[in-house]
């Protein structure tokens, strides 16, 4: 959700098994997937997130699979995916991150830094990873609107991403009042329970159809 109400993402979630040698199959089915439904939604959504796990990330073939699923796709613009990667990703990984992360940004596809201030170095990923989106993690969001110390810890967020390019993206907002004060903050993208459950992609669809559910003027 953006800051004026409006549907401006989606993300892909699927529950991951650990051991089971399904990880990396599942999450090119869920790639495949994500680009199927953003030619679906080409004129409703701007773009949809994925969660790439750390097991994804090692694996030597998986920038060459995402070309062939790019290039299959037929999606005209492939900054419309955005692969979410955790801190915890970045700190399992024992092949050349840079190196890959440049590979998949050479793709067109943008990067986010997911669940942002839960780590001890997060504020070194921001210098050392070429993100586009820091999303907020919800630590920061629940009770917003009456604690003025995390208000000026998502005011100084907002102002160093934007010094760096990058947009933000809060998420966890379920309380009308933390919604208020996020938009008070012109944080530029929201996310949460309070804006809807996860959907199927059928009632998704519809959603998108209908517009937004609400209103601004109400708040």
């Amino acid at each position: 959700m953006d800051h004026r109400g409006r549907t401006a993402r989606a993300r892909a979630l699927h529950r991951r098994r650990r051991g089971d040698g399904l990880v990396v199959p599942l999450g090119e089915h869920v790639l495949a997937q994500a680009l199927r439904h953003l030619h679906r939604w080409r004129d409703e959504l701007g773009y949809v997130s994925v969660n790439v796990s750390p097991r994804q990330l090692s694996e030597p073939g998986f920038v060459p699979m995402l070309a062939g699923l790019l290039a299959a796709s037929g999606l005209d613009d492939p900054s419309r995916l955005v692969l979410e990667i955790t801190e915890t990703a970045l700190l399992s990984n024992s092949v050349d991150l840079q190196d890959r992360l440049h590979a998949l940004k050479a793709l067109g596809v943008r990067i986010a830094l997911d669940d942002f201030g839960t780590g001890y170095s997060s504020l070194t990923w921001l210098q050392s990873v070429p993100a586009d989106i820091v999303k907020l993690d919800r630590s920061f969001v629940a009770g917003l609107a009456t604690d003025p110390r995390k208000a000026s810890i998502i005011s100084a967020v907002l102002w160093l991403a934007r010094s760096l390019g990058m947009s933000v993206v809060a998420e966890g907002v379920e309380d009308i009042a933390d919604w208020d004060a996020l938009r008070t903050a012109e944080c530029p993208a929201i996310q949460g329970y309070y804006f809807s459950r996860p959907l199927t992609p059928d009632d998704m669809h519809a959603m998108l159809l209908r517009g937004p559910a609400l209103s601004l003027e109400a708040v």
